[in-house]
């Protein structure tokens, strides 16, 4: 064996010039992908959102097999909303034994039922949040803090101009959720042969962004959930922060109340909707009026027109 030592070769180190090639390169390729990877996890986003939807619409399903109707949409006067209702529904069912379903308790009450009702609000459930929504997770709004933000709004209708009580309100818009007014006794709930057009062509569920911001157009397009306490003042207003209407294009850019009372997304060129037979769609902001407004619609010759 021959053990003669062979002269090592150098290897020549990088020059600037080809450093500077290689960096090159390696930016170039960033940028050619890193689009692709930001469209994949809005994909992904998208697609679990579909699946919140999913989910909260097979559950008011559910709910109906139970009490032979769908839940109310929120209950003024008391302050409960369609999310509170389907907790048992979302294997929450040990938070819902904690609600106190009745008149007492209050929002700024010190007894032992407003103070659950408080603590509702904080309680964090990921399904009923849209993972585009990103910051904030809580807002401190009508002195109570650390509130869940929330983005899925149950479909008031399709004749819903604004969202509290009265001619173009949430109490009489002819969607499958409305607001029931608890001191006047509420309206009769929905039941699944009201639902004329058919489950696989009525909207029950929708996103709808969160933004408390003046710079980003809205001061007043707060979103929550379980319990809301404007909704307990009185007869209630404001019922935006749980329903939502049709009447208005989706991503509208509009006025703010406007923008408040309908359906958006951070998703960007349309929303995620839930049919009420549990199916999902992605529907384009390009679509129809006329088209968006029935499919708000229980019954289609109901729907509002332009």
């Amino acid at each position: 064996m021959d053990c003669r030592s062979h002269p090592r070769r150098e290897v020549g180190a990088m020059t600037l010039v080809e450093l500077l090639v290689a960096l090159t390169v390696v930016g170039t390729l960033v940028a050619l992908l890193l689009p692709a990877v930001q469209a994949a996890r809005e994909a992904a986003r998208r697609l679990e959102c579909q699946h919140h939807l999913r989910q909260l619409a097979l559950a008011m399903q559910n709910y109906h097999a139970t009490h032979g109707r769908f839940c109310y949409g929120v209950h003024a006067g008391w302050g409960h909303s369609w999310s509170a209702a389907l907790l048992p529904y979302v294997e929450q069912t040990a938070l819902a034994e904690r609600i106190p379903w009745s008149e007492s308790g209050w929002w700024m009450g010190k007894d032992a039922n407003s103070r659950s009702l408080q603590q509702l609000v904080s309680t964090q459930i990921p399904l009923f949040r849209c993972p585009a929504q990103g910051h904030p997770v809580t807002s401190d709004l009508n002195q109570m803090t650390d509130r869940y933000v929330t983005n899925y709004l149950a479909c008031a209708g399709s004749d819903a101009t604004h969202d509290n009580l009265g001619s173009g309100g949430m109490d009489r818009s002819n969607g499958m959720f409305r607001a029931a007014l608890f001191k006047r006794g509420p309206q009769p709930p929905t039941r699944m042969q009201d639902v004329t057009d058919g489950t696989s062509q009525t909207l029950t569920l929708s996103e709808s962004i969160f933004v408390v911001d003046g710079d980003a157009g809205c001061w007043i397009c707060d979103r929550f959930y379980l319990y809301h306490p404007n909704a307990d003042n009185g007869d209630g207003f404001d019922f935006s922060e749980a329903l939502g209407s049709t009447y208005y294009p989706m991503n509208t850019q509009g006025k703010e109340e406007h923008r408040e009372c309908a359906f958006s997304s951070w998703h960007g060129g349309g929303v995620s909707g839930a049919y009420a037979d549990g199916s999902t769609h992605y529907f384009q902001d390009t679509v129809d009026g006329s088209v968006w407004r029935a499919v708000g619609s229980m019954n289609q010759q109901d729907a509002a027109q332009p």
